[in-house]
């Protein structure tokens, strides 16, 4: 049976240690720990501990980033109505309220959001979510967070003649690459250097350009004044910490500035989590621990629709109430998920010599499979595929360890499978 490892470092220099001391002000652990991770010139030291704005990547480099400014810049002038398609989790929950805030602050009245239901539509732009999006009747849908693998349901929606942005930093599967304007770091024809940024850090990238472009064109006056984009980076960090990407580079800039912006002008909606969770000063451990499980828990168990609505609210009243439903829900998430395990633990007895585990019940609740199989992965250190059976269908979630690229070997069996 594989096993996890622990890679350890070899010792660093103890004379550069104390260089880095003396020059930086740091203790001997942080000294060690940046040796250690390979940051050993006076710039990237510099960019680690003291992370600026001026080093955010030119959001142009991003492929098809033109293209999607010119049709978004068009569609305002024109009032065309803009549906923002978002997903339930929190990197795509935050970027849906960026994308929504944003071209509201553009004037944009004419704007609406939908973030689908986990168990009613599945995940992103599935058939049925590009029902309820015509039943909106956009001009124009942007796709945040999801998207990437919707070639079918993007095609759709042209053919009924809607335009579309997709944005997304999920993983391509090269047979399914959407048409027209498609903005992924991690598409195959993007030679943008930084492939971990989150679905929320390219909703931003997108609204910096727009900006820089509305900008030129003298779009901003008295009655619609710029926006500081400093505003909207408490909303990045969230989306950032969350997903769990590596807070390096723009990650690290992003969360950064986003965690300065919560703690000394917070937005409504994080003063209140604030009150409610007894939090003194946010970090990127409140974020992961104490606010980013209430905003999943709405997706998971009752509708994500409800934490954007949270993260916009500018009435205390609202966002108390809403506030308190989201800690309800993820208090019931967390009751789930013990029962859950529980009952996962008794079928892994089964299956302890398998070298995976496949786990099927119809009391396994789809809004938490995927955080039953993270905990058997880190249990067992073997990839876990947990599946709700709901009449004749098997709907679920799995995770995996480095060794197997699970997505490959769902590919191999794809025939199988409905969707994946």
């Amino acid at each position: 049976m594989l096993q996890k490892k622990w890679l350890y470092s070899p010792p660093v220099d103890a004379k550069n240690v104390k260089i880095l001391c003396d020059e930086w002000k740091v203790s001997e652990t942080v000294a060690e720990v940046i040796l250690s991770r390979g940051y050993n010139t006076k710039e990237n030291i510099e960019s680690f501990l003291f992370p600026t704005l001026k080093k955010l990547r030119d959001p142009y480099e991003l492929r098809n980033m033109e293209d999607a400014v010119f049709l978004l810049r068009e569609s305002i002038i024109k009032k065309r109505r803009i549906i923002i398609l978002g997903d339930y989790d929190v990197d795509g929950i935050t970027a849906t309220a960026l994308m929504v805030e944003f071209l509201r602050k553009c004037g944009q009245e004419n704007i609406d959001y939908f973030v689908p239901n986990r168990i009613k539509h599945g995940y992103g732009l599935t058939e049925s979510s590009t029902d309820i999006l015509l039943e909106m009747d956009p001009d124009l849908v942007i796709t945040v967070d999801n998207g990437i693998t919707a070639a079918k349901e993007v095609q759709r929606l042209n053919n009924e003649g809607v335009l579309t942005i997709v944005t997304d930093h999920h993983l391509a599967d090269t047979e399914m690459l959407p048409p027209g304007i498609v903005i992924n770091p991690n598409h195959p024809k993007c030679k943008y250097p930084f492939k971990e940024i989150s679905g929320c850090g390219v909703a931003l990238k997108l609204i910096m350009a727009l900006r820089k472009s509305l900008r030129d064109s003298g779009f901003w006056n008295i009655e619609t004044p710029e926006p500081n984009l400093l505003q909207y980076l408490d909303l990045a960090a969230m989306g950032t910490v969350a997903d769990v990407v590596s807070l390096i580079d723009e990650n690290r800039i992003f969360t950064y500035y986003g965690l300065k912006v919560m703690n000394e002008k917070p937005r409504l909606s994080i003063k209140v989590l604030q009150r409610l969770k007894k939090i003194d000063r946010i970090t990127s451990r409140s974020i992961g621990f104490q606010i980013a499980p209430l905003l999943n828990a709405a997706g998971r168990l009752l509708d994500a629709n409800i934490a954007v609505k949270f993260l916009l609210s500018k009435d205390e009243k609202e966002a108390e109430k809403m506030s308190k439903i989201l800690d309800e829900t993820n208090l019931k998430r967390r009751e789930k998920e013990s029962v859950m395990l529980e009952k996962a633990l008794d079928q892994c007895e089964k299956q302890k010599d398998s070298p995976a585990m496949i786990l099927v019940s119809p009391d396994f609740h789809e809004g938490i499979n995927g955080i039953v199989a993270t905990r058997l992965v880190e249990r067992f250190y073997k990839p876990a595929i947990i599946l709700t059976k709901n009449g004749d269908k098997l709907k679920g979630s799995g995770r995996s360890i480095p060794e197997l690229n699970l997505k490959d070997a769902l590919s191999k069996c794809s025939d199988l499978l409905d969707r994946f």
